[in-house]
């Protein structure tokens, strides 16, 4: 499921931050910049509507300088089956 959010990465010696003005265009606001990565940040629709956002990628893709564009998905949490007891995790059947 789509959070909405979308990793952007740019081409190396490039900053996030100068391209605000074209992710703005884009229908994005930055949501957080990377300290380790100043060619990345997480972007957030500017309208909040996640379907909408998921539409826009393409836009963002056209933005001088980026690289990568992938939007934040989130799935399910899964759970393992509860340990027998006195029977090692390794040897358990399923």
């Amino acid at each position: 499921m789509p959070t909405g959010l979308v990793f952007v990465r740019l081409a190396d010696g490039a900053r996030a931050e100068q391209r605000l003005t074209e992710f703005r265009a884009a229908g994005f606001d930055m949501a957080r910049t990377l300290p380790y990565a100043p060619n990345a940040a997480w972007l957030k629709p500017r309208d909040a509507d996640v379907a909408r956002a998921l539409g826009k990628l393409g836009a963002l893709k056209k933005v001088p300088g980026v690289v990568h564009v992938e939007p934040q998905m989130l799935s399910a949490r899964s759970l393992r089956p509860p340990e027998a007891p006195g029977q090692p995790a390794a040897t358990r059947r399923t």
